[in-house]
């Protein structure tokens, strides 16, 4: 098994992580930016565009928790989502796909903490 890399950049280093082609044959390999890993697929393989349904989840729950969050339990449901969301897209990254929602999971998270806060600051001044 080879354990040269994909080649150098034109700047001389390390290739970045991704699909390269298996310098054993056949198939393309995942190089992880320092090495060679154990995942291959065949070579013309089209993976699917995978989905990120925590993302966009998030998102949504952070717009309603804006207009409707009476307990803040909006915001925390929010939040969960948009994390979970922005851990897959972060996942997703890792093995050489786009990270899909990443930006639908920190709106989500930035917009559910904004209501959780004007929850919490719109109780304390009523009680």
């Amino acid at each position: 098994m080879s354990t040269d890399g994909p080649g150098p950049t034109s700047t001389g280093e390390a290739p970045p992580a991704g699909w390269y082609d298996d310098p054993d044959g056949g198939a393309l390999r995942w190089w992880d930016g320092s090495a060679w890993t154990g995942h291959r697929q065949p070579t013309g393989y089209v993976p699917v565009r995978p989905r990120n349904g925590f993302a966009t989840a998030g998102l949504v729950v952070g717009i309603v928790a804006l207009v409707g969050n009476t307990f803040g339990l909006v915001s925390v449901v929010g939040i969960v989502l948009s994390a979970v969301g922005l851990s897959r897209a972060s996942r997703m990254a890792e093995h050489g796909y786009a990270p899909v929602g990443r930006g639908k999971a920190v709106a989500g998270l930035v917009l559910s903490l904004v209501a959780l806060v004007a929850t919490g600051t719109l109780k304390a001044f009523l009680f």
